[in-house]
C-alpha cells in the first residue's frame, strides 16, 4: 500500500505541473468517473485538459477524460488490465497508463481507431514524455530515502 501511495503522489505531481500552467486538471482516487456504458470507476489518477473543464462536477467527473492512470495491485491486476482497459478504450480515453510497482514498469496505451495500442513499455532506465514534460522513471520508482 505504501508504494501505491508513493507512486500515485509522484505521478500526481507530474500532472500537477500542467494544472499550474493552466493546461489541465489532475484528480486522484477516490473520485468517481462516470462514462457512457460504464458503472462508476475510480482510477488512481484522472487527467483532464483545460477544454474538458465542463466534465468536472462537484463530486464526480462526467464524461471521457484525456488520460487515466491505474497502479496495479494484486487484487486489481486483471480488472485494470482487461475490464478497465476495454471500458476506457470504448469511451475514447486518449491515454491509459498502467503502472506495475512490482515490476517497476510503466505501460503507455494510446487510443487508435476505437481501441488501445501499446505505445511503450518502459522500465526504470527509461523516461516518458507527455506533451512537453518528461517523466524520469528512475525517479518515479526510486525508494524512499533513509
Amino acid at each position: 500500500r505504501q508504494i501505491h501511495q508513493l507512486l500515485s503522489r509522484r505521478l500526481q505531481f507530474f500532472f500537477y505541473q500542467f494544472e499550474l500552467e493552466g493546461r489541465g486538471f489532475v484528480y486522484n482516487a477516490p473520485m468517481d468517473l462516470l462514462m457512457p456504458g460504464c458503472t462508476p470507476v475510480q482510477p488512481d489518477l484522472i487527467f483532464l485538459t483545460r477544454e474538458q473543464r465542463p466534465l468536472i462536477q462537484e463530486n464526480y467527473i462526467q464524461g471521457t477524460p484525456e488520460l487515466l492512470v491505474e497502479i496495479l495491485s494484486p487484487s486489481t491486476r486483471s480488472l485494470d488490465r482487461v475490464k478497465k482497459l476495454n471500458r476506457y478504450a470504448q469511451n475514447g480515453v486518449n491515454f491509459y497508463l498502467i503502472v506495475d510497482p512490482e515490476a517497476a514498469t510503466l505501460e503507455v496505451f494510446v487510443h487508435q481507431a476505437g481501441r488501445f495500442v501499446l505505445e511503450a513499455s518502459l522500465s526504470q532506465e527509461d523516461s516518458w514524455t507527455y506533451q512537453d514534460k518528461t517523466l524520469d522513471l528512475a525517479a518515479l520508482f526510486a525508494p524512499l530515502p533513509d
